[in-house]
């Protein structure tokens, strides 16, 4: 009897956990590379005027990124 692949499976959730952690870490690279104020700016209006899921994703990446930046000039 050979085992089947089941998407609830421990190892398939662990799988899923990693691809999101990955795509996540990545995004968080890629905002990162918006480094002046003004750049930034632009896109959190970008961000605050969509509605969907994956804006209020970026939106959290740049508060938290702003935050550090906060941090770290004082």
């Amino acid at each position: 009897m050979s085992r089947q692949f089941t998407p609830n499976s421990p190892s398939a959730l662990t799988a899923h956990a990693q691809t999101v952690s990955d795509r996540r870490h990545a995004l968080e690279r890629e905002l990162a590379d918006y480094s002046s104020d003004a750049d930034r700016n632009d896109l959190q209006v970008l961000v605050d005027a969509s509605i969907s899921s994956a804006a209020w994703e970026v939106g959290e990446i740049l508060s938290r990124q702003a935050h550090v930046r906060l941090h770290r000039a004082n």
